[in-house]
């Protein structure tokens, strides 16, 4: 599902919505995000309607995070438990914003960028009137040897876009973290320096890493981004709640 963000909502009459990935390159065809369209009528139910799906073809990603059914993929420091991928959904909730030029939809997800080593696939749609849904730009975030994973993308008023997420490897406990676009940065990058939320100092006792993140903006100002998600300064992990905004809003 797509939730709304923002004073503007969707254009009188339009469909709900949900998107789901699909990877399909290893098997001789084209990766995609898939999305549906559900019309209800409140009148005469029996005309509610549901349509697709609808392919919007994506750069090919492998979502296998060692294999399609694990649970224990991402290693931690000085111990074999590793933490649950979550690479079935698109992740958290796909944000939706309408902009009055266009409409736009932004989300993510996790994907095998090597070695079973997670990153981050994060988009962005675009609708422009009765057009339909688009990829305006993509892109995989997974610097360095670390994994990234978990993550939560947004946009502010402006158009610009924060991605916070999850961060461990075998020699970074499980920690938060957070990066972002403004909107007149390039198409496709994420140019704004990485900021750490939380820094962990201890492994998971567990292999249960859930999907207890989110990206939100506030609606008092809606520029201000509120995160919520997981790290660790004890064998339980602990719940971070930060918030951040990019410098060309006022007030920062």
């Amino acid at each position: 599902p797509a939730d709304l963000d923002g004073a503007t909502a969707p254009p009188a009459n339009a469909p709900a919505g949900f998107l789901r990935h699909r990877a399909c390159a290893a098997h001789g065809g084209s990766d995609s995000l898939e999305y549906f369209s559900f019309h209800v009528d409140w009148t005469t139910p029996a005309n509610s309607t549901l349509t697709g799906p609808v392919s919007v073809p994506v750069a090919a990603f492998d979502s296998t995070l060692c294999g399609l059914t694990s649970f224990n993929c991402v290693p931690q420091p000085g111990t074999g438990t590793t933490l649950d991928p979550l690479r079935e959904p698109t992740m958290w909730r796909n944000q939706y914003r309408n902009f009055g030029s266009h409409e736009s939809i932004v989300g993510n997800m996790a994907v095998d960028v090597g070695s079973d080593r997670a990153g981050v696939r994060w988009f962005e749609l675009r609708k422009v009137g009765a057009g339909a849904w688009a990829l305006y730009q993509e892109g995989t975030y997974s610097p360095g040897t670390d994994n990234y994973w978990m993550a939560s993308a947004a946009q502010d008023l402006n158009g610009n876009l924060a991605l916070a997420y999850n961060v461990a490897s075998s020699s970074t406990y499980p920690s938060l973290r957070y990066k972002g676009r403004i909107s007149t940065a390039p198409l496709g990058t994420l140019p704004e320096a990485e900021q750490t939320i939380a820094a962990g100092d201890t492994s998971n006792g567990s292999n249960r890493y859930g999907d207890y993140a989110a990206l939100t903006v506030d609606p008092s100002d809606d520029y201000t981004f509120w995160f919520t998600g997981q790290w660790n300064d004890a064998s339980s992990w602990s719940t971070r709640i930060d918030k951040f905004a990019f410098d060309q809003n006022p007030d920062f």
